[in-house]
């Protein structure tokens, strides 16, 4: 997918309304109900809030070229914020929302442990203080999104585009990154303890003052990589 202009963003975050307008925060809060339904039936819940979006703000779906079905239909959550929100609202534990588009997004301080969000696109999305732990995100579109103060103990990412993201001070404890892009990525004072980077490409990436115990880098691409504060990095051993 192309990457969005500044116009392209700032159209899509315009439509989820203001802070002070209880009816935007309302029509957030179904949203998120409808959401929440994904984790019973994915599909009946994916096709309520196409219906739900269309129906009120007249935003269509978008169509993915996925394995199994030409024509997948999924809904269009660009730019869309949890904000406005208080935190206890912002649970999305075990939802199901694979190829779903919510690029520029606001979810600080969301919960989306053990969720299944294989192929999902959150480029340059707010991820800042959430939780994503034991969650799949396998192949996901995370290129400059802020994923910093953010635990993703467990969580598996594997050849996820993380480019030029960053996960700042974030967990990322047994995490699964093999085969991710992570050129230019900012992984300064991470956890990367027991975490698998097998084949990922680290290019350019800042792991400084990141605590790296028995962190697999085998076959790794660790080019121009600032490991800045460690010792014996090696490209096809485990750091310990």
């Amino acid at each position: 997918m192309a990457e969005a202009t500044k116009e392209q963003i700032e159209k899509w975050r315009a439509r989820w309304g203001a802070k002070d307008n209880p009816n935007d925060i309302e029509i957030i809060r179904n949203i998120v109900r409808i959401i929440q339904k994904t984790k019973e039936n994915p599909e009946e819940a994916q096709d309520e809030l196409i219906k739900y979006l269309k129906d009120k703000l007249d935003i269509g779906p978008i169509i993915e070229n996925v394995p199994w079905d030409n024509y997948y239909k999924v809904p269009d959550l660009r730019g869309f914020t949890l904000n406005f929100l208080p935190e206890e609202e912002r649970d999305l534990n075990e939802v199901q929302i694979p190829y779903w588009h919510l690029q520029s997004s606001f979810l600080e301080g969301s919960r989306f442990d053990s969720a299944y969000m294989e192929n999902i696109y959150l480029e340059s999305a707010g991820l800042q203080n959430s939780s994503l732990k034991s969650s799949k995100l396998g192949s996901a579109n995370l290129q400059e999104a802020s994923i910093i103060h953010s635990n993703l103990k467990n969580t598996e990412l594997i050849c996820a585009n993380l480019q030029s993201a960053s996960l700042f001070t974030s967990n990322l404890e047994s995490a699964n990154l093999s085969g991710a892009n992570l050129v230019g990525t900012d992984l300064s004072y991470t956890t990367l303890k027991y975490a698998e980077l097998i084949d990922a490409n680290l290019a350019y990436a800042d792991f400084s003052h990141a605590r790296l115990g028995s962190t697999n880098f085998h076959r790794a691409d660790i080019k121009n990589t600032n490991f800045e504060g460690k010792k014996n990095i090696k490209k096809k051993n485990s750091l310990t």
